[in-house]
């Protein structure tokens, strides 16, 4: 019975091990693809027109930054307490001490507080997104006015409003040559 215990104790010990690895590594992996993803919203939908509020994607771009940096930082903060758990062992103070002391609670904290600002990340990013979906949907509603050239070498204005157009020459008369 006591080799039984045994086997399922290592069986937990090694999936724990194998849950906090998958998570440490889907954290990083989804901290780092809403950053780039992020960049190409940017760069492809909302393009080079103006962008309503700023601060929201730099605070998601912070938030994710901190994700990655905490997770990162527990995998040395980690090592510090399995090698402080080892010197615990060797002393035999294993089971009088919290295991790896103080490093192990860090430990946790480090890879919840990953967790919480890649999802504080989400929620900002996606306020920015839809603010500027927004801003873009009213200026493709708004009328525009756009500046051509034909072959006369005198610019024209084209003003386009609910469907009517008016071309103004930019100059009242020809200038004498």
């Amino acid at each position: 019975m006591e080799k039984i215990k045994k086997e399922y104790r290592d069986h937990l010990i090694n999936a724990a091990q194998k849950s906090q690895e998958d998570y440490d590594k889907t954290i990083i992996i989804l901290s780092g693809g809403a950053l780039g993803i992020s960049f190409a919203f940017l760069k492809d939908i909302v393009g080079p027109g103006p962008l309503a509020h700023t601060g929201y994607v730099f605070a998601a771009w912070l938030f994710w930054g901190g994700s990655l940096f905490a997770v990162l930082s527990s995998f040395f903060v980690s090592d510090m307490a399995l090698r402080r758990a080892i010197k615990q062992v060797d002393a035999g103070l294993i089971y009088e001490q919290r295991r790896g002391g103080w490093l192990d609670y860090l430990t946790a904290v480090l890879n919840a507080l990953g967790g919480l600002l890649f999802l504080a990340g989400v929620v900002i990013m996606s306020l920015f997104i839809w603010f500027n979906l927004e801003a873009i949907n009213v200026r493709k509603e708004s009328p525009r006015s756009t500046i051509s050239t034909s072959y006369t070498s005198k610019p024209t204005f084209t003003v386009k409003r609910e469907h009517r157009e008016k071309r103004v020459s930019a100059t009242a008369s020809p200038s004498p040559s």
